[in-house]
């Protein structure tokens, strides 16, 4: 079913849904080390070299 803007109902459940939780539950407060780390494992996961994620983090 989709409604007169013709998006899917089913969707449109499931954001507010996700709204809701959001507003229930807060994010913690983001950090630039907490970046720093994000960033770090991120680039580990993707497959790049940690010699150059350490130098890209300044650690060289």
């Amino acid at each position: 079913m989709r409604n007169v803007n013709s998006v899917s109902l089913m969707f449109t459940h499931r954001v507010r849904k996700a709204r809701k939780a959001l507003r229930a539950e807060p994010l913690p407060a983001l950090t630039l080390h907490g970046g720093r780390h994000t960033r770090a494992t991120l680039l580990l996961e993707a497959g790049e070299n940690p010699k150059v994620v350490q130098e890209r983090l300044g650690h060289a």
